[in-house]
């Protein structure tokens, strides 16, 4: 049987992942997230990574129609830097 809660340890929302990565490298968020923009687009290893959400009820599904989502917030905090959301559930949105 699945367990939500094993699906929600492997999942990383763009928040978390901008705060991870500004802690590992000594950056703040906004250039945690033009590090992250900027990879995102520009290496071929990073380009193929999967876009997911994730929902208690449902647990990690695909959300590759909202890659465009995730660059508007990134590029959004990046040069910016602004945290506000540009929608309702923008801590929902990994990759």
């Amino acid at each position: 049987m699945l367990d939500p809660q094993e699906e929600r340890a492997k999942f990383i929302s763009l928040r978390e992942a901008i705060f991870l990565i500004a802690n590992a490298k000594g950056k703040t968020a906004q250039e945690a997230a033009a590090t992250l923009a900027l990879t995102l687009r520009r290496s071929t290893q990073w380009q193929n990574l999967q876009v997911c959400e994730f929902s208690d009820g449902h647990g990690v599904l695909s959300a590759g129609h909202r890659r465009n989502r995730l660059f508007q917030l990134l590029d959004r905090l990046a040069t910016e830097n602004q945290h506000s959301p540009v929608m309702d559930d923008d801590d929902q949105i990994p990759f």
